[in-house]
């Protein structure tokens, strides 16, 4: 089954039988419907918070997951209600004359039972 018709760079499963995907600069939830046997995915909505491609999602706990992406920014969600609950490192626009974001990021990961996580970033400058 096509998901979407960019590449996907992660798959998180999260509360009531959902996925999202991170498929460029947006995230993508599915609902996983399942009758006896068989499974197949719907989509719910899409989420276009990010302002270039999303390179990382993580489960923060339970309730909350966060997204990072090659502008730098991570946001927090709500899992359940998809709502973004906080942001962290948003840039309005490009820096310097290569015209790039200072800081991308490339990987997250959490502690288990602890409600944080940790991020790998790359810097541009």
């Amino acid at each position: 089954m096509l998901l979407s018709s960019v590449d996907i760079h992660h798959l998180l499963a999260v509360k009531n039988k959902r996925i999202v995907a991170a498929a460029d600069r947006e995230l993508i939830v599915y609902n996983v419907l399942t009758r006896g046997t068989k499974s197949r995915l719907s989509l719910q909505e899409k989420l276009p918070h990010h302002r270039e491609s999303v390179r990382s999602l993580v489960t923060v706990n339970a309730l909350l997951f966060a997204s990072g992406s090659l502008d730098g920014s991570i946001v927090v969600w709500n899992a359940e209600t998809f709502v973004v609950l906080r942001s962290f490192n948003c840039v309005d626009d490009y820096q310097g004359e290569d015209r790039l974001y200072r800081y991308s990021i490339q990987h997250m990961t959490s502690v288990e039972g602890v409600g944080c996580f940790s991020v790998a970033t790359a810097s541009n400058t």
